[in-house]
């Protein structure tokens, strides 16, 4: 066997190799959940706070896991917001919250994300909100909810509200250990 042959065979082993175990670690993510809301001529909306009165419930959906791993959870919609407020965002699985604290943000409420806030008392129209939780789950069924709040309530702000429209839902599974927190 010719130097080129060796090299040629040792080169194709090792790119198989390789290959095979990337493909043995890539797992499948499965659609479980595909919905839209809100694209009527109405909106969803919020003028409280976490804790100062009952955030708005913008979706829930009871899904099934086949395997233990993990879930993950998006919303793309459109949104606005009144006199310098934010949209505060969670989501949980099973009433649990998928994100376990407050974030940087602004939000002093664990489990919220902080969205799409500008000025101290500027509105903001019609614009994109997009976000994804992951959750770790065991196999079975698993109640999804989403909410939304004001990051300002409006009670203590005159006007502070906030609006999600062209709302769109989705729910992936996939069996693998992946939502775990990173590290920088």
């Amino acid at each position: 066997m010719t130097r080129l042959a060796r090299f040629t065979i040792v080169t194709a082993a090792s790119l198989l190799t390789i290959l095979g175990v990337s493909l043995a670690q890539a797992a499948t993510l499965n659609r479980l959940a595909a919905q839209f809301r809100k694209f009527n001529g109405t909106e969803d909306s919020s003028i409280v706070t976490p804790t100062s009165g009952t955030p708005t419930t913008i979706y829930s959906k009871l899904v099934f896991a086949p395997a233990d791993g993990v879930l993950y959870v998006a919303i793309n919609a459109t949104g606005d917001s009144h006199k310098g407020t934010a949209h505060l965002l969670p989501c949980q699985v099973n009433g649990i919250n998928c994100t376990p604290g407050p974030t940087f943000s602004g939000s002093p409420f664990t489990g919220w994300i902080n969205l799409q806030r500008v000025g101290a008392t500027e509105d903001f129209h019609d614009n994109g909100i997009a976000y994804q939780w992951c959750a770790p789950v065991s196999a079975g069924f698993q109640f999804v909810t989403l909410k939304l709040a004001s990051l300002l309530a409006a009670t203590a702000v005159p006007g502070a509200a906030v609006f999600l429209e062209g709302e769109n839902f989705t729910i992936d599974f996939e069996e693998s250990p992946h939502c775990t927190l990173g590290s920088p």
